[in-house]
């Protein structure tokens, strides 16, 4: 199981929604997210499968995203 804040690479093509923006490779970290009441807000749902734990031995890359409000 991951940790709240874990830095995660992402191993698997994502289809629809969180996917969209996201490709092989890339890197975050475990993040929940809570509604004022305590209950989660879901963005979206990333399968352990679908990434795995980021190591001092990684080597990180960069892409630039454009940002569209």
């Amino acid at each position: 199981m991951f940790k709240l804040h874990q830095q995660i690479e992402l191993t698997e093509v994502l289809t629809g929604g969180i996917g969209d923006d996201l490709r092989l490779g890339d890197t975050g970290d475990v993040v929940e997210f809570l509604n004022l009441d305590g209950s989660k807000s879901v963005i979206g749902t990333v399968l352990p499968h679908q990434v795995r734990p980021v190591t001092g031995k990684d080597i990180t890359h960069t892409r630039h995203v454009e940002i569209t409000a």
